[in-house]
């Protein structure tokens, strides 16, 4: 199973022709939920992030997401109180970056766990920038329409 034709296109390249078919179940969102007249404020208020630039990433919290690429960033921007980032999700990776933001004591990270697929469009409406961040594997940069490359911050 692949989440977009790109990934279909690159297993394919990869395995040559297998005897089953790559199914495509495309990875998007429910547009009746996901728009852009969802009101942020009850959100950014129970948050305490009015005066805060949010950087949200939702998703899995697993080895291939490279969340450590925000909590290095965090440590780099601590001292500017407006940037904040908050994670949401669960997964493998949750309990080690909640430690490293307690070890670092890092105030502008936040991890709220997993949140209802109902509440996550106020929680985006929210966010100032919403952030997609891979880990640095060959597999996830070749098929995807580009490279992926960061330079040092």
């Amino acid at each position: 199973m692949a989440l977009s034709p790109g990934m279909a296109a690159g297993v394919n390249d990869v395995l040559g022709h297998i005897e089953r078919e790559i199914v495509i179940s495309p990875n998007s969102c429910d547009l009746a939920h996901f728009h852009p007249d969802i009101d942020p404020t009850s959100i950014r208020k129970k948050h305490d992030w009015n005066e805060k630039k949010v950087f949200l990433h939702s998703g899995a919290m697993g080895k291939a997401n490279g969340l450590d690429f925000i909590i290095d960033v965090a440590i780099k921007l601590r001292e500017i109180r407006e940037i904040h980032f908050v994670i949401i999700g669960e997964g493998k990776e949750r309990a080690r970056l909640l430690a490293r933001v307690s070890d670092e004591k890092l105030g502008n990270v936040e991890m709220l766990g997993s949140i209802s697929k109902i509440d996550l469009p106020e929680y985006f409406s929210a966010a100032d920038v919403s952030m997609v961040i891979f880990a640095k594997y060959p597999i996830l940069e070749w098929r995807m329409g580009y490279v992926s490359s960061v330079s040092q911050i």
